[in-house]
């Protein structure tokens, strides 16, 4: 009988160990004071997994922004990778998941801030040009 094949796209235990091990990094350049090291290549797939897999459940495949939201989820995870603790927790899978799934939930993402004040403008620009316009009926298109 042929063992089973499981269906899970990021093996945690692997996960984990890189992790451990990109800690001891953290800590080292810590105390020396230098400025962390980046993240191994399997970590930064991982993180990648993670939020592609994560946004294309049913509350946020539809989203406008998809892509943006996805490397905002990525670009956190990196910034923030740090805060992991593996003396608190030996799943990182689970602890970048409910980490990323915070962020594409929170609605005011600078995108849209970005798109809703564009929309302000936009708005505010068509208003007026139609009281340019309704002035420009009444003097006649005389300046005044």
């Amino acid at each position: 009988m042929s063992k089973k094949k499981t269906d899970h796209y990021i093996d945690n235990k692997r996960f984990f160990e890189e992790m451990k091990a990109w800690k001891v990094l953290v800590n080292a350049a810590d105390k020396e004071g230098k400025p962390h090291p980046p993240v191994t290549e399997y970590i930064g797939e991982c993180f990648m997994a993670i939020a592609d897999r994560l946004s294309r459940k049913p509350n946020f495949i539809n989203y406008p922004y998809r892509d943006e939201m996805i490397s905002d989820g990525i670009e956190n995870c990196l910034l923030y990778a740090y805060n992991f603790d593996p003396k608190k927790s030996t799943n990182p899978f689970s602890y970048f998941t409910q980490y990323l799934h915070r962020i594409l939930a929170n609605p005011n993402t600078p995108r849209e801030e970005y798109v809703r004040a564009q929309h302000e403008l936009n708005h505010m620009y068509a208003e007026q040009m139609r009281v340019n316009e309704a002035a420009d009926k009444l003097t006649g298109g005389q300046d005044v």
